[in-house]
């Protein structure tokens, strides 16, 4: 699953390494999906591919897929493919075709983790993705669905819980306190979420 594998930010060395391109013994084993979604930042298009070098491979993983989806939407996947199009037919490299969308996310990123810190929470660094993880204010004293609907409540920023992707046995305290919060949207959306959190910082922090 690499569908995020043009949205790193933080250092400009950084790159991502395909799994495939470890090894040519990895590359015969691997199964490489992507998302159309995600590359583009149409979050409800739900269009992807899966590239494999393996034909045994890639025709279980067909096989299987018929039983997962029962239709595809076909004017999204023509919009994908134009897109495609667009990007591998332009000069710039992947890295610069997508250097706008990285840096607003790296831009979120630390405008979040600021806020979140200043409220108490535990911020997971990150350097790629959709999203920011954070830790529930006095060392997870509160569980993630208390947190997110008190957060909601006080402050109008939304949040999603972790645990409703995950079973109970997952976590050792025996509930969640782990929160997402997305980086995939304008700056001034985060910005003002971020005065929010500011605001109401000290009521946050005393979250138990």
């Amino acid at each position: 699953d690499e569908v995020y594998a043009h949205a790193v930010f933080g250092d400009s060395e950084l790159r991502h390494l395909r799994l495939a391109d470890v090894s040519d013994d990895m590359r015969a084993r691997t199964c490489t999906v992507g998302s159309a979604g995600k590359l583009f930042a149409l979050t409800g298009w739900r269009v992807g591919w899966l590239c494999a070098t393996n034909r045994e491979l890639a025709a279980r993983a067909v096989q299987i897929h018929t039983d997962l989806t029962y239709a595809a939407p076909t004017p999204l996947q023509h919009g994908v493919a134009a897109a495609l199009r667009a990007t591998s037919s332009s000069e710039e490299t992947d890295d610069a075709a997508f250097a706008d969308e990285c840096a607003l996310f790296g831009g979120n990123a630390a405008l979040l983790t600021e806020a979140l810190t200043a409220c108490g929470l535990e911020v997971c660094p990150a350097e790629g993705g959709y999203f920011l993880v954070a830790r529930t204010p006095n060392e997870g004293a509160v569980t993630d669905l208390d947190f997110v609907h008190r957060l909601a409540d006080d402050t109008g920023v939304v949040c999603t819980p972790l645990s409703v992707f995950y079973g109970g046995s997952a976590f050792p305290r025996g509930y969640c306190d782990l929160v997402r919060f997305t980086l995939c949207k304008s700056r001034a959306h985060v910005e003002a979420a971020c005065r929010a959190l500011h605001a109401h910082a000290t009521k946050v922090a005393s979250y138990v």
